[in-house]
This record gives structure tokens, sequence and C-alpha cells, in this order.
């Protein structure tokens, strides 16, 4: 069932079919927001010059409502899913805000975008971006990442992978707050880029650049890229 709630805007110029917004609610419930008149299989009934805001309501816990963010040959797709119906939008430009997951009690808000060619995803100001294709289950809020094993669930978000690195002191700072989620070694992992700083008798700070490769699973540490004295004798001076 498609609750349709329509507001009429002038439009300043488009000439793309391109999402605007869709929030996955803190209930698991789907909302668009998008320009309607440039999409008419995604949205029926459109007019051409209107605004329109769509709830896509779950009548049945079998519809396992999902959202896809896609790229093939180049080009990047956003589609969502309810039973067996799926509705198709292609991202035409860049745009941090295509997709917002609100908080839930076990669950950050979580906000997803296009950026530079990959998927952005940015979580308390901490930004990671993937190539990859991304399924959001809306009825959980639960992401999964796919990789040449399969999908994999990114039970920890960017914020989250940040701060597990962090209470290790192998690093001191995230440089720049923007991680990489890709394959390393034939296992999917948060690249974070950071610095690990010394305080030298509180007079002198000696920084070492340090990259921690951490579990979107767990959180674990799985492994770190440093100085080769620093991973021998790093732990000494922690």
């Amino acid at each position: 069932m498609i609750v349709v709630l329509s507001l009429t805007y002038l439009l300043l110029s488009a000439s793309n079919a391109e999402a605007k917004f869709i929030t996955v609610d803190k209930d698991g419930q789907i909302i668009w927001s998008v320009l309607s008149y440039d999409t008419p299989t995604t949205l029926a009934n459109s007019s051409g010059s209107s605004f329109e805001i769509k709830k896509i309501n779950q009548d049945s816990a079998n519809e396992n409502p999902e959202v896809t963010l896609n790229k093939e040959n180049g080009q990047a797709s956003l589609s969502v899913t309810t039973g067996d119906k799926t509705r198709f939008l292609n991202i035409t430009k860049e745009e941090n805000e295509l997709i917002e997951v609100e908080e839930r009690p076990q669950t950050s808000k979580l906000v997803i975008g296009y950026k530079n060619n990959k998927f952005r995803l940015e979580q308390k100001g901490i930004v990671a971006f993937t190539d990859s294709r991304i399924d959001i289950d809306a009825d959980t809020a639960k992401l999964k990442v796919l990789t040449s094993k399969g999908e994999e669930y990114l039970a920890v978000l960017p914020y989250e992978a940040v701060e597990a690195v962090l209470r290790t002191k192998i690093l001191t700072n995230a440089a720049g707050g923007s991680l990489e989620i890709s394959e390393y070694g034939g296992e999917l992992k948060y690249k974070i880029d950071g610095k690990k700083i010394f305080n030298i008798f509180n007079v002198y700070s000696y920084s070492v650049p340090v990259t921690a490769y951490v579990s979107p699973a767990n959180g674990e540490l799985l492994s770190i890229d440093s100085p080769g004295w620093y991973k021998y004798v790093g732990f000494l001076l922690i």
C-alpha cells in the first residue's frame, strides 16, 4: 500500500531523475521525497510540476522492505523493494544526503550519499566511503555490504569504528575523519588513516602516521600499517 501526500512547489530547474531524499524512519517505514515528474515508472500518477512525498507502508511482515545502493558500469542507482515491487532511481549527481536512517534505541542516525563516485556513509561527523553495494533492511536498520564472498553485515558503523580504534590507543586521532570500507587481504575492513602522537616530557610532541584496519563485524583491530619500529615497540609507549 502506498500513501501519497503531494505538495506543489516551483521547480527552478532539473533535467535528470534524481533522489532528493529517502528516509528510513524509526518505525521501519520508507519515506520518498523525490522530483516526481522525471520518474514516471517510479512514482505513479505524478504531475509535471509537483514535488511529492510518498510513504511506503508495510502491511505484511513478509514484505521485507529494503533499500539498495548499487553501482554498475559506472552508473550509481538507488532502489526500494517492498514485497514483489521494486522502484528505481538513477543517481545523476553527487549528493551528501540521499538516504537518512533515523536513530533508534540501538542505532545511531546514519546519512548515506554519493560523492567522488563512491557511496558516502556519515555518522556523527565521521564519514566512510565504499565502492560496494549497500543494502539497508528498513525493519531492523541493519546494513549489508556486498563483498567477493557475498553479503556481510556492517554491524559497526563509521563513528563506532573510529571509537573502537581510539580505545586501543594505537591511534591518537583519525586524520580528517574520513575512512574507507573495502576488502583488504580478502576481508572486509575499515581502513582508518590517522596519527599516534607522543608527548615527550609534556614539552615536545612527536607524531607517527598509522593506518589501522578494523573489523566492521565487531570493531576488532585487525592490523596496522606504520613505521617498522612502531609495530614492535609502540605498545611500550602507549
